[in-house]
């Protein structure tokens, strides 16, 4: 049973075309595979960062909490060190006592706070820094010459 050469070579083209095909179809899977396994990965790296994130967030507002109790214990403790609004009249005028007494003056002004104007403070330059303590040194000079 000698296989004819034309059989033989049906045989070699079938199996060639088999080849072919199983390696086109492993190639298309290994591919496909590689998307949808690269998809993947996409979306539990994104998973992770947001429990990453949520955890983070959790955690400011855990120690926001902290420190809002802290905060309002603080603000008892200031209230207590400040005169409620009904003493600020007999405050003011033992302050006005004091000075008077000092022989100096104080001057206490009601402000709106609405017109108050509350911002960043300017920065002041060497040079007007300068300026100003020399300022000061002459005046107190000045001040010193005259009870002479």
């Amino acid at each position: 049973m000698a296989i004819l050469k034309t059989e033989r070579s049906k045989i070699v083209f079938t199996s060639a075309i088999s080849a072919i095909v199983i390696a086109a179809l492993t190639w298309f899977v290994f591919f496909y595979q590689t998307g949808l396994l690269a998809e993947m990965t996409d979306a539990v790296q994104k998973e992770k960062l947001d429990s990453f994130v949520k955890q983070e967030k959790s955690d400011k507002i855990f120690k926001l909490k902290k420190e809002f109790d802290e905060i309002d214990v603080q603000k008892k403790e200031m209230d207590g060190m400040l005169p409620a609004k009904d003493n600020m009249v007999p405050v003011l005028r033992f302050l006005e006592k004091i000075s008077s007494d000092a022989t100096c003056s104080i001057k206490v002004e009601a402000v709106d706070i609405s017109k108050l104007k509350i911002g960043p403070v300017a920065k002041t330059t060497k040079k007007q820094a300068q300026d100003e303590e020399d300022d000061t040194k002459t005046k107190n000079s000045a001040a010193s010459q005259k009870k002479t």
